[in-house]
C-alpha cells in the first residue's frame, strides 16, 4: 500500500478540477437543503427533544451507500474512457491501492460537502487568514522585505473581528444548538475565551519543551514567558466574568426556555463537573498565576497550561453531553478516540507546517527588539 498516498492525493486534485464534480455537489446539498427544510417542518407542527441539527446529521451514513461508490465508478469509467486504464495499471501499483485510491478520493469529497453544511466557512475563513500571514511570514525569511510585516500586522488586527465572530458562530451551530430551545447571545463570547485560554496555554506548553537547539523555545526568554502567564491569567478571569454572566443573567430572568440548561448541569449527576469547572477553571489557575516567580518558570508554567486544557476539555464535555444523558454522567469510548485523533492530527498538521522552516520570523525588522524585551520595571 505505499503508491495509495500518492494515487490518493492525484485522485483528490483531479476531482477537483472536473465540473462535473461541481454538479454533483450543488445536487448533494440541494437534496440535503431540502431534507432539513422538511425536519425544519415537521419541528414546527410539533415540539421535539433532539435538535433538528442531531437528527440531520444522523442521516450522514445514508448517501454514502450509493454516493461515494457512484463516485469511484466515475472515476474508473474516466480512466477507461481516457484510455489510461491500461497504462495505470502497468504501473508498479496494485489493482487494490488504485480502486482504494479512488474511493478514498470520493470519500474525502463526500466529507468536504458534508463539512460545508456543519460550519466548514467558519473553519474557511480562519485557514485563509491563517495562511495568508504564514505565507507572507516564509516569504519574509527569504526576501527580508519589511513591507510584508505590515501586511502581517493589518491583515492580523483586521481579521480578529472576523475570527472571533466565526467562533462565535461556530459556537451557536456546533454546541448551543444541540438544546434547540435553550439560547444565550453570551454563549459566543464564553466558547471563545475558553479557546483563547487553550490556545495560550498550548503556546506556553510549546516554549517550555521546543528548548532544543534553534527550537522556538531555545528564543524565549523568562521575560517572554513572564508575558505569557499573564495574559493567561487575564483570560482565566474573562472566561470566569463570562461564565458567571451568563448563569447570573439566566438566574435572574428565570425563563423557562433558559433555566433547563443549568437546572440539568447543576441538580443531576453533572453537578460533581460542574463544581469541578468552578474550582478547577478559575480558583486553581487563578491562584496559581498569581505567582510572578511561577509565571517566570517555563516548566511550572506548562504544568499550569496542561492543567487549564484538561479542564477546558471537561468544560466541552459539560456543555455537550448532557443533552444526551441529562440524568447522569456517560462516557462512551469514542470520546478519547475522538480527543486523542483531533489532537494528534493537530500536532501532525502543525509540524508539517514547520518541518524545513525557521523556528522564529528571522527576518522580521522587529524580531532583535523582542528578544532583548524586558519586563518594565
Amino acid at each position: 500500500m505505499k503508491h495509495f498516498p500518492t494515487i490518493l492525493g492525484h485522485e483528490i486534485r483531479m476531482l477537483l478540477v472536473n465540473p462535473s464534480t461541481y454538479i454533483a455537489a450543488v445536487m448533494f446539498l440541494g437534496v440535503m437543503g431540502f431534507v432539513f427544510t422538511g425536519i425544519l417542518e415537521s419541528y414546527s407542527k410539533a415540539a421535539q427533544d433532539v435538535s433538528p441539527a442531531h437528527v440531520f446529521f444522523e442521516l450522514y451514513f445514508l448517501p454514502v451507500f450509493f454516493m461515494v461508490p457512484l463516485l469511484t465508478m466515475k472515476c474508473l469509467a474516466d480512466e477507461r474512457r481516457l484510455g489510461t486504464i491500461e497504462t495505470l495499471l502497468t504501473t508498479p501499483v496494485s489493482t487494490t491501492e488504485v480502486v482504494l485510491g479512488k474511493y478514498g478520493a470520493a470519500y474525502f469529497l463526500y466529507l468536504l460537502l458534508w463539512a460545508s453544511t456543519g460550519g466548514f466557512f467558519y473553519i474557511l475563513l480562519v485557514t485563509v487568514v491563517a495562511t495568508l500571514l504564514f505565507g507572507w511570514s516564509k516569504k519574509q525569511d527569504a526576501s527580508g522585505d519589511v513591507q510584508l510585516s505590515q501586511k502581517q500586522r493589518n491583515v492580523g488586527a483586521g481579521a480578529l473581528p472576523f475570527v472571533g465572530l466565526a467562533m462565535s458562530f461556530a459556537a451557536f451551530d456546533w454546541l448551543m444548538s444541540l438544546s434547540p430551545t435553550w439560547f444565550s447571545t453570551v454563549f459566543g463570547v464564553y466558547f471563545f475565551a475558553g479557546s483563547f485560554v487553550s490556545a495560550l496555554s498550548v503556546l506556553a506548553m510549546i516554549t517550555a519543551h521546543a528548548r532544543g537547539k534553534d527550537s522556538v523555545g531555545a528564543f524565549v526568554s523568562v521575560e517572554h514567558t513572564h508575558n505569557i502567564g499573564k495574559l493567561m491569567l487575564a483570560f482565566v478571569c474573562f472566561w470566569t466574568y463570562i461564565a458567571f454572566s451568563q448563569l447570573l443573567l439566566i438566574w435572574i430572568a428565570g425563563l423557562p426556555e433558559e433555566t433547563p440548561f443549568y437546572i440539568t448541569r447543576f441538580k443531576t449527576g453533572w453537578a460533581p463537573l460542574g463544581i469541578l469547572l468552578v474550582i478547577g477553571n478559575f480558583f486553581v489557575p487563578f491562584g496559581a498565576l498569581l505567582s510572578r516567580s511561577l509565571k517566570r518558570d517555563p516548566r511550572k508554567l506548562a504544568a499550569v497550561a496542561f492543567w487549564l486544557l484538561l479542564v477546558h476539555l471537561v468544560d466541552i464535555y459539560w456543555l455537550v453531553m448532557p443533552t444526551f444523558s441529562p440524568d447522569r454522567v456517560s462516557f462512551h469510548w469514542t470520546t478519547v478516540t475522538a480527543v486523542v485523533g483531533i489532537g494528534l492530527l493537530s500536532i501532525a498538521f502543525g509540524v508539517s507546517r514547520l518541518r524545513g522552516q525557521y523556528a522564529v520570523p528571522v527576518k522580521d525588522p522587529y524580531l532583535a527588539d523582542s528578544l532583548a524585551y524586558r519586563q518594565p520595571q
